[in-house]
């Protein structure tokens, strides 16, 4: 809780004013149990040989995501086992999507605004990538590892920069047995549709 009481009073901002906007993640803040600096030096993880996936948010930037993947399961170092969106109609044309990818059946999500919960606590997924609108990044990112999640994250992480600190002090270090977090941004560098504008810039 140091980091988010040091940003607290570097703001000058009372701890019940943090992102006023969204309680629940408040809530996840209170209740979190863990001790850890936030450093991510010297940090080791044991190797997955395949990485079970979910993705929350399956809109322009999930499903760039999901094209990015396409190597990785065809090549048989990852699977997606869940998919979880707002609607049945994305989070089941993306499903469609992977089915000429992998044959392992999805499990979706969608029947409700916190289904995406179900799917982070579930035992057959390692990493939870979360491509959803920027307010639900850190409720989405401090839930996922508080059940022993991997996640990755598009940008921004937090909406403030208390709300931020706290999510990196919940990252370890020197341990082989917690889980590792990355925002990025740079799959948009990689994707196809974003290299064919480039050919066509030319």
């Amino acid at each position: 809780m140091k980091s988010i009481l040091g940003a607290s009073a570097f703001l000058g901002l009372p701890i019940s004013k943090i992102d006023a906007e969204n309680n629940s993640v408040q809530e996840l803040i209170d209740k979190t149990k863990r001790d850890n600096n936030g450093s991510m030096f010297g940090f080791k993880c044991s190797k997955i040989e395949k990485v079970r996936i979910g993705i929350i948010g399956l809109g322009n930037r999930g499903n760039t995501l999901l094209e990015m993947l396409e190597y990785l399961i065809k090549n048989n170092h990852a699977e997606i086992n869940g998919l979880s969106d707002l609607t049945y109609k994305k989070v089941n044309l993306a499903s469609e999507k992977i089915s000429s990818w992998q044959r392992k059946k999805i499990k979706l999500f969608y029947d409700s605004k916190e289904d995406w919960k179900k799917m982070c606590q579930r035992d057959d997924i390692d990493l939870i990538i979360i491509a959803t609108p920027w307010k639900l990044h850190a409720e989405m990112a401090i839930f996922s590892m508080e059940n022993n999640k991997h996640v990755g994250c598009e940008v921004p992480i937090a909406s403030t920069l208390p709300l931020g600190n706290f999510i990196f002090s919940l990252l370890p270090a020197r341990t082989t047995t917690s889980r590792t977090f990355l925002p990025s941004q740079v799959g948009k560098r990689v994707s196809p549709p974003w290299r064919k504008g480039c050919k066509r810039k030319k």
